[in-house]
């Protein structure tokens, strides 16, 4: 079957498909804390998974190793109706797994990187399950969304790296989550580089304040943080702000929308619902304020539900505000 045969994919993401092991305990840090659960984790596979909750097609470009932990992330992603067709399996590594503490703060974490630094372009001759390439799933994608995981490492790095830049040259919707963390790379300069070069490639970056204050330090106001991001070649900002909802910057205006108060039942992965939302909202061409609400729509449902298996509203229910 060739990519024109192929049905469609509104959202395809790029980067690390992890194993994210949780503590059980709550605790301010990993010293804190003895016995985790695994949950399937890594922000394009959440951003992946809620679109496919919402009834929209998705899929991933990742690594896993060939070990109990790929087959499980495997499962899962099937599970969730996210296309796997380009989730390559390493015969060599293992496994990326993430070990975090369980806080209603900022999470203590550590990071093994295994398999999803050596994410491919064109999978091996004689690897195991992928067999399509890069080139064919951005053939059939309306979105590109990338991770900065996928940039901190070669060769994951050149392959995001080309990704982008074919997904732009193309006209996709092209996304950058700058979810940088210096204990994860890549080195300072090298980030910087990396964002001079593919913010003006990008339909939309989207960090959080976090984000922001990783990547530039700590001391600016919001807006000063989104002109550091415009400065760099991105025409289109969303800087999420988590409770205090967001700011929109489109390149001529700067808004700032409320979030909804809401009960929290689960937190985790409610910045990628918003970033799922956003991304089926611009690949309709709606206008990026419009885009956000809808995002923050998706984010409200994911909070209020518990864990990946939770019902969501359909996309259309999102976009009608039924």
């Amino acid at each position: 079957m060739t990519a024109g045969d192929s049905p469609t994919i509104d959202i395809l993401a790029l980067g690390e498909a992890l194993v994210d092991l949780i503590s059980l305990e709550r605790g301010a840090s990993l010293d804190d804390v003895d016995s985790f659960k695994r949950y399937l984790g890594g922000a394009p596979i959440n951003v992946a998974a809620t679109a496919a909750r919402l009834g929209r097609s998705s899929a991933v470009i990742a690594r896993v190793g060939h070990d109990a932990f790929g087959r499980f992330i495997r499962s899962e992603v099937r599970r969730l109706q996210v296309e796997d067709t380009y989730l390559q399996v390493d015969a060599q590594r293992p496994t990326t797994l993430t070990f975090v503490a369980s806080t209603i703060g900022t999470p203590d974490f550590l990071m093994v990187r295994g398999a999803d630094a050596y994410l491919q372009a064109t999978p091996e001759p004689n690897g195991i399950h992928a067999t399509a390439s890069l080139a064919q799933a951005l053939a059939r994608a309306k979105a590109l969304h990338v991770s900065m995981n996928a940039l901190s490492l070669e060769p994951s790095r050149s392959t995001a790296i080309n990704a982008i830049k074919q997904a732009h040259a193309a006209g996709l919707v092209v996304s950058l989550d700058p979810n940088y963390r210096s204990r994860i790379g890549p080195d300072e300069a090298t980030l910087h580089h990396l964002l001079r070069e593919l913010c003006p490639l990008t339909t939309l970056v989207k960090p959080s304040l976090d984000d922001a204050i990783a990547i530039f330090g700590p001391g600016y106001s919001k807006t000063e943080y989104i002109k550091r991001f415009q400065e760099y070649g991105a025409r289109r900002v969303l800087l999420t702000l988590g409770k205090d909802g967001v700011l929109v910057a489109d390149g001529e205006t700067h808004t700032a929308l409320l979030a909804e108060q809401i009960e929290v039942a689960d937190a985790t992965g409610a910045g990628d619902a918003f970033t799922a939302g956003v991304l089926l909202a611009l690949i309709e061409g709606l206008d990026l304020a419009t885009a956000a609400r809808l995002g923050q729509r998706v984010s409200a449902a994911k909070l209020r539900a518990v864990g990946h298996s939770a019902l969501l509203p359909s996309w259309t229910m999102i976009r009608d505000g039924v």
